[in-house]
């Protein structure tokens, strides 16, 4: 104590100077310095100069007051221990300067030598425990300064890792520390990441492997485990995880290191897929010693291949497997040149493990990994590509053997042939073909078959080529063509081996002597038929009026014998006019230009026409026409309707001639209806029983129909363009009935609208050139109740349209002056008159004539000679007025 009284230095403040000189004696007596003040400014400055430990200080003085004085030293860092001198009135002032930290103070009064000596020294012990204290809390600072530094510098570690670094509390497994690896990785911010426990992030976690793990740590035993961690996201990685146990002041913890191995399975599963694919490989792939040859690795198909097993393998030398390396230059020489080639391919034999010898293609490579070198071989048993070479090479011998004898044949042919493969490509070709196309042999071999046709015959023969791969076509297939001018036919046949396409043969006929002979039997054909339709029309202007005559004459008062020979002559009109329209037909049929239009028709009307046709041959036989059926079937169809009407024709007068019976019945039923399509049955014959169908079989015998005299293949063609059958059936020992079926469609029209209606009131316009027919034209007309004017030729039938209207103009096409052809051209300019009716009177049947009429703006037209049903049947389609008198 005495060497620490020692030490101290004592400033004492009072302007009372026996005061500071007791005081001093006092503090000299203890062995202490001392400095003394008068007043406060005295007092600062000396402190300025010398530290003090102890502080004497009266409470009142000149400047600043003891009590003051004392609050600007305790700023000090190291303030010293303070005692307030006072009297007994300042009492109050010294307890204030003890709550502001005074350490005591003395009652001038009061003070001797041993008070205050005591007071001296207890303030030396404060100001010493003080000083310690000081000393303590600065080293407990600084030692709270290094620890905050050292754990700065373990989290800055912490963070520098790549790993995720969690501290956990070792028996709750809360999370108490992290690192930025670990918090970024998993998704959260640090702080939420310290409010976890392990279990959060841990998708494997248990408590039960949580505590065996901790006990492995305790015993420091250092394990790895592979886990699933769960991010934040709800995501999950693998990882691989190592726990260590430590001991702190805080409390058991366990460090959980844990390495994102995502990348690492990555590669594993790309490398297990690599092995996977090489094992699978069809090839044998080698891994060699670059050094000394030795294998050292190998897939599955090596070890199939050779009949080894893999460690069998891996303990030989590629020499005794290859021939080529067991013989010839050392493994040395070999290796030296790999070094300079790099890679190479080469055909070897291979020894398997049973000693048969293989023929292989091997594909070696040099290559360098990890600084270590390596061959790497690829195996291919090409054993079936030998055989398939020899297999081809024997085939090509086969194939050139027999191409020669195809060449051989070929070329002493008359015709052009070219032999293609399945890939379009010529393979052989005749003399003849190259000669007649003026082109080399050497230039047509090898070229596309549809490109030297398309060339030299301007016909693309792709859409046949096609249809022959395909195998929907399996026959030959003509074309008519030229080359270089010349006529040609082409004849395209395929070639199937095993229903497989194999190629085509084309076949070029030179046709130029034929198509001149067709050429010429067309002139002639056509010259015929010109000279026939010319007499028909002649015959036809005269039998009109001998036809017409005779129905007049026939409508007055004559007696029976008048009427018999009036009705001969009829009769005999209309066999001329059967006759001249069955040879129209024959003539159109050589003429290829018997194209009858579909159109919208009515049965009733049909079947009607067809029995008047012949009315008058039957009444001379005492035999009645019943038409029946036709009000069962629908009353308007699509079709053929005039051959319809020609056939039944044809059929009624051949059952006229032929069937016995008093009444010849022309019957029709419907058959069957397949949506907008019906089949209706025909059947002409003498009268049967009402339930006796068509084609039911019985006691009916069915046969051909021969057809008669120069009807039968008009009546064949006619068939055929319906589509139709036609056959004859005995009944029961009756007479045969005559059959017949077709096809019609169905049209979206009222049958109402097909109905008898009287053409009453219509004003005519008749132009005819012949007088005899204009007159029994106009007779018809008046008979059916129309009123009618005539007019001799297209310019008189301007004039008279001009002077009047007309309701239906009836128009001859041959007539002086002007045509019929230029005056329905005429009178079609006037737009006032373009809706006006034009019906063209005409004796010329062919096609071409009706077209001619039709391009020049008339509507339908009427053969001659006209009769009075089909006079009805064009007024009534085209002239009819309707109940409101419009037409």
């Amino acid at each position: 104590m005495s060497d620490m009284m020692h030490s101290y230095r004592v400033l004492i403040v009072d302007d009372d100077a026996v005061v500071c000189a007791f005081i001093e004696r006092v503090c000299i007596g203890l062995g202490w310095e001392t400095d003394i003040a008068a007043n406060g400014e005295e007092a600062l400055a000396v402190m300025r100069e010398r530290s003090h430990q102890i502080f004497v200080l009266d409470v009142k003085m000149p400047g600043p007051a003891g009590i003051e004085l004392s609050r600007q030293v305790q700023k000090y860092e190291e303030s010293p221990a303070i005692l307030i001198l006072t009297g007994h009135a300042e009492v109050n002032h010294a307890v204030q300067a003890l709550k502001e930290g005074v350490f005591d103070y003395i009652q001038k009064g009061e003070i001797n030598l041993e008070i205050m000596e005591h007071a001296l020294q207890r303030a030396a012990e404060y100001h010493e425990n003080r000083q310690r204290s000081l000393t303590a809390q600065r080293e407990r600072e600084k030692a709270f300064q290094n620890l905050d530094a050292s754990n700065k510098q373990f989290q800055a570690a912490l963070d520098l890792s790549n790993e995720m670094i969690l501290i956990c509390e070792a028996r709750s497994g809360r999370i108490q520390d992290c690192n930025v690896a670990a918090h970024r990785r998993l998704g959260y911010t640090r702080e939420e990441l310290l409010s976890l426990t392990i279990d959060t992030v841990d998708g494997d976690f248990s408590r039960t492997a949580w505590d065996a793990m901790r006990e492995r740590a305790f015993s420091e035993r250092v394990d790895l485990q592979e886990k699933i961690y769960f991010e934040k996201s709800g995501n999950t990685f693998p990882v691989e995880v190592s726990h260590s146990y430590v001991c702190l002041e805080t409390g058991e913890r366990i460090t959980v290191l844990a390495r994102d191995i995502s990348e690492r399975k990555r590669m594993e599963r790309r490398v297990i897929l690599f092995q996977t694919l090489v094992n699978q490989s069809n090839d044998a792939i080698f891994v060699l010693d670059f050094e000394t040859g030795g294998i050292m690795d190998c897939n599955d198909q090596a070890c199939e291949s050779l009949g080894y097993a893999r460690q069998e393998l891996l303990e030989m030398n590629i020499t005794a497997i290859d021939e080529i390396f067991a013989s010839g230059l050392s493994w040395e020489e070999h290796r030296e040149e790999m070094r300079v080639r790099k890679s190479m391919v080469f055909e070897g034999r291979h020894k398997r493990k049973d000693g048969t010898i293989f023929p292989v293609e091997v594909s070696l490579k040099f290559t360098v990994f990890a600084q270590m070198n390596f061959l790497v071989g690829i195996v291919r048993d090409v054993t079936a590509q030998k055989q398939a070479q020899r297999t081809i090479e024997e085939a090509k011998l086969v194939a050139e053997s027999k191409s020669a004898k195809l060449r051989s044949v070929i070329e002493g042919m008359e015709v052009g042939v070219l032999v293609a493969n399945e890939n379009d490509e010529i393979a052989e070709v005749n003399g003849w073909f190259a000669e007649f196309c003026r082109m080399p042999r050497e230039l047509i071999v090898g070229r596309s078959v549809n490109r030297i046709v398309r060339d030299l015959a301007d016909v693309n023969i792709v859409g046949i080529l096609d249809e022959f791969k395909s195998g929907f076509a399996k026959r030959e297939n003509t074309l008519e063509a030229y080359i270089n001018g010349i006529p040609v036919l082409l004849r395209f046949q395929p070639v199937f081996h095993e229903n497989l396409y194999r190629g085509v043969i084309v076949t070029v006929i030179d046709v130029s002597e034929l198509v001149g002979e067709k050429e010429k039997a067309e002139e002639k054909s056509r010259f015929k038929s010109e000279f026939l339709a010319k007499v028909s029309a002649e015959i036809r202007t005269p039998l009109d009026g001998i036809v017409g005559l005779t129905d007049m004459l026939l409508g007055t008062a004559i007696d029976a014998e008048q009427r018999t020979y009036l009705e001969m002559v009829k009769d005999c009109a209309g066999s001329v006019v059967s006759l001249l329209s069955e040879l129209e037909d024959l003539s159109r049929i050589e003429m290829g230009t018997l194209e009858p239009e579909r159109s919208d028709f009515c049965v009733r009307e049909v079947m009607k026409e067809a029995i008047r046709v012949v009315a008058t041959r039957a009444s001379r036989r005492g035999m009645r026409l019943v038409v029946r059926g036709e009000d069962v079937v629908p009353p308007v169809l699509y079709g053929y309707g005039e051959s319809l009407g020609q056939i039944l024709a044809v059929l009624c007068e051949d059952a006229i001639k032929h069937c016995g019976g008093e009444s010849i019945i022309l019957d029709v039923r419907e058959e069957e209806r397949v949506g907008e399509r019906i089949r209706l049955g025909f059947v002409v014959g003498s009268e049967l029983p009402d339930d006796v169908a068509i084609g039911v079989e019985g006691d009916k015998v069915r046969t051909d129909y021969p057809g008669m005299d120069v009807r039968a293949s008009l009546l064949q063609s006619l068939v055929e363009n319906l589509e139709g059958e036609l056959w004859m059936e005995g009944v029961g020992g009756s007479s045969a009935r005559i059959c017949f079926r077709a096809w019609f469609g169905i049209p979206e029209v009222r049958g109402e609208e097909w109905g008898v209606r009287e053409p009453i009131g219509l004003k005519v316009l008749i132009v005819e050139d012949s007088r005899v027919s204009a007159m029994v034209a106009q007779q018809l007309m008046r008979k059916l109740g129309c009123h009618t004017t005539a007019a001799s030729n297209g310019r008189e039938a301007l004039q008279a349209l001009r002077r009047a209207s007309f309701d239906f103009i009836m128009m001859d096409i041959e007539m002086p002056e002007m045509d019929g052809l230029e005056a329905a051209r005429a009178i079609r300019a006037n737009p006032a008159m373009k809706d006006v009716p034009i019906i063209a009177m005409t004796a010329h049947v062919m096609q071409r004539d009706r077209e001619k009429c039709l391009e020049a703006g008339m509507n339908d037209f009427i053969t001659k000679p006209i009769g009075e049903e089909s006079l009805r049947g064009v007024i009534g389609k085209w002239g009819v007025k309707n109940d409101m008198g419009e037409s």
